[in-house]
């Protein structure tokens, strides 16, 4: 048997394929456990599919996702390991902390689903409210780009995770990391000296630079 997507959160969904299902037609039922804790539901799709949905199971890899019919003993199960169940997404820094309409800002954090654990998933995200593009990159990090009709100012960075048949997106847990200053279009108003030779500094001042801090 096997199971798709590899990965998932609470209220995730997983379908186990496999052979000789009864199916609801023939008055089957099914329950499942995820880890040894109760799936939040077990439905029988056909003879070869049944589609899990992850309930308060314990985070970690390699939980076993073990499907009973009818209440039968081993004879009526389906055993299957390896399914990684994440915890709340989290974000713990972001870099850099200030940046212009198209500059990309990288969160690290964790329990990031991964391409690989789940084709379908994805990332969506808004900087002060105003929606911007997210790509997940790893399970420790996504990339945020701040997009055009983003205010200037100090704004929080908002991430959802959306994950194969999940009930609804997993919000990204939020912390001061978040926080980021998008800048106007920086401008120059002066610079001096106005003249020099090769190797002679000019300063220029104007504003909303980007600073290395």
């Amino acid at each position: 048997s096997t199971f798709t997507p590899l990965a998932g959160y609470q209220s995730s969904s997983v379908t186990v394929t496999g052979a000789s299902f009864i199916t609801s037609a023939q008055g089957g039922a099914c329950a499942a456990t995820v880890g040894g804790a109760a799936a939040a539901s077990c439905t029988i799709s056909s003879a070869t599919s049944v589609i899990v949905v992850l309930g308060a199971s314990s985070a970690g890899p390699h939980e076993a996702v073990v499907v009973t019919f009818n209440g039968g003993g081993s004879g009526a199960q389906v055993t299957k390991s390896g399914l990684v169940v994440l915890a709340t997404p989290t974000v713990t820094s972001a870099a850099p902390t200030a940046g212009y309409v198209s500059s990309t800002i990288t969160l690290t954090g964790a329990n990031f689903v991964t391409a690989a654990q789940d084709a379908a998933a994805s990332c969506s995200a808004t900087v002060g409210g105003t929606a911007a593009a997210c790509a997940l990159v790893d399970g420790t990090t996504l990339k945020v780009t701040i997009e055009a009709g983003t205010q200037p100012g100090g704004h929080v960075v908002a991430v959802t995770i959306a994950t194969a048949g999940a009930v609804s997106p997993h919000n990204v847990g939020a912390s001061a990391a978040d926080f980021v200053a998008v800048l106007a279009t920086p401008t120059a108003s002066t610079f001096t000296p106005l003249a020099g030779y090769q190797s002679s500094s000019v300063t220029v001042t104007g504003a909303s630079f980007i600073t290395s801090a």
